[in-house]
């Protein structure tokens, strides 16, 4: 209640606030904000990282440069804003020897504040958080995820220009890259490689996936962060083809509520995944009529 009185006292956005600065979880669950970077926030007008322990950043990502228990993988999961399961997190007190173990560098990054834990699900807590991971895979040399960052630049790039056989081509290497992570025989790999396509969009849209909209629940929604982006949903189908994503898009009305609340042109976009096939998309631009 604190930081929603906050908000409202200095004009500020509380869902922004909350997207950028909340998500720790204390031991019965309950979200946690982090003080600091709200207060300088609210002080200075504007939501960006205000995260001072880069330093620290730095040291423990240079375990994952070694990546000797597969840590890696998990933090590219993370980063797709995924939860990773890990049933018994060791005791690590940061300031002794090097951990070890995937739970004792699992313990470090939770102590130093970067992860948080709860119910036997590890995640990045925040946008703030998110920033800086994806600033330090960046500036790290770990080939495979720089190169996940450039495509994931051109894959906005192609939607926007609805230049869809360069969106098939990269969803294709981005599965490729990343098949051991995700496998399209399970449930949910089609969105997690489309999600990890569209990494680098999280630095102008707020990406909410299954949200409710319409009739139904869009696989994906892109909210603008800024006036000057488009609106985007994208439905997701496995050998039905990309019309039929369309079609569910416009028939469930999943654009009516982004209309009223933008004013203005909406992108829709399909993409299948047809085994045998490969991955097609398919790109229209629905006109808002006041």
């Amino acid at each position: 209640m604190e930081v929603k009185s906050l908000c409202k006292q200095f004009n500020m956005n509380y869902e922004t606030i909350a997207y950028w600065y909340n998500g720790y979880k204390s031991e019965n669950g309950v979200q946690i904000f982090n003080p600091r970077s709200v207060n300088m926030a609210i002080k200075k007008r504007k939501c960006r990282s205000y995260w001072l322990n880069t330093g620290n950043l730095n040291e423990v990502l240079e375990y994952l440069e070694i990546d000797p228990v597969g840590v890696r993988d998990d933090i590219i999961r993370m980063v797709n804003y995924e939860e990773v399961e890990i049933s018994q997190i060791e005791d690590f007190r940061a300031g002794g020897e090097l951990p070890q173990t995937k739970e004792e560098i699992y313990s470090l990054m939770i102590t130093l504040g970067f992860l948080t834990y709860f119910n036997e699900l590890l995640s990045i807590p925040n946008k703030e958080l998110m920033q800086e991971f994806e600033k330090a895979l960046k500036d790290k040399c770990f080939g495979k995820t720089i190169e996940l960052f450039k495509q994931s630049k051109e894959m906005l790039q192609a939607t926007l220009l609805r230049d869809t056989d360069t969106m098939a081509k990269i969803l294709h290497n981005i599965h490729n890259q990343e098949i051991t992570l995700y496998d399209y025989n399970h449930e949910n790999g089609l969105s997690s490689v489309v999600s990890l396509a569209y990494l680098s969009a999280r630095d102008k849209y707020i990406i909410k996936k299954e949200e409710h909209t319409g009739k139904g629940r869009a696989d994906f929604i892109f909210h603008p962060i800024s006036t000057r982006e488009i609106p985007i949903i994208i439905e997701l189908k496995r050998n039905k083809g990309t019309q039929t994503a369309i079609n569910q898009i416009i028939d469930l009305e999943y654009a009516v509520s982004l209309f009223e609340r933008y004013r203005r042109n909406i992108l829709i976009v399909g993409i299948d995944y047809t085994e045998g096939k490969d991955h097609t998309c398919q790109v229209m631009e629905l006109e808002y009529k006041s």
